[in-house]
């Protein structure tokens, strides 16, 4: 009887055990990417804080009091990026091709900036991982950054973005 009761007992845990793991890994992390996602990700984007790895807000603030800079994600794959600076005049300009797959975004981009009077081209790849999105809001968290194909120190920011009007 002991041992019909222990049985029991176990197949009765083992049970609850193997529903507990169901339920876990059922959670929203392992929704698939969909193409309302993707299509999420399309727009224009103002930077709003960046959360360093240490949970530091590391934010040095506008440059141009007049204008935004902007991130820039098109349906036809194409990335552009506009910084200001303290004069209002483009201070640097990526432009490139975004990718989207399993939560993660890839960008392969190129930017222009002015030093000395001459334009210097550097080029650049951002993985980021996709924390959120909706119609409201953008945040990543920054996995690897290249610049001229070489790997830069591990920085691992979380990026907060506003959808502009």
């Amino acid at each position: 009887m002991k041992t019909k009761n222990l049985v029991k007992v176990l197949l009765l845990l083992m049970s609850v055990v193997a529903m507990s793991v169901a339920i876990v890994g059922c959670g929203d992390d392992d929704k698939p990417d969909t193409p309302e996602m993707k299509a999420s990700i399309v727009g224009k984007w103002h930077w709003e804080k960046t959360i360093d790895s240490e949970g530091e807000d590391v934010n040095d603030g506008e440059e141009c009091k007049s204008k935004k800079g902007y991130i820039e994600f098109s349906k036809n794959g194409s990335y552009t990026e506009i910084n200001y600076n303290e004069e209002c005049e483009i201070s640097y300009k990526t432009i490139g091709k975004w990718q989207f797959s399993d939560k993660m975004l890839t960008i392969n981009a190129t930017t222009i900036v002015a030093y000395d009077n001459e334009d210097i081209g550097v080029e650049l790849k951002y993985v980021l991982k996709i924390l959120e999105v909706n119609k409201d809001s953008l945040v990543f968290k920054l996995e690897q950054r290249f610049y001229n194909g070489k790997e830069d120190e591990h920085y691992s920011p979380v990026v907060y973005f506003s959808r502009m009007q």
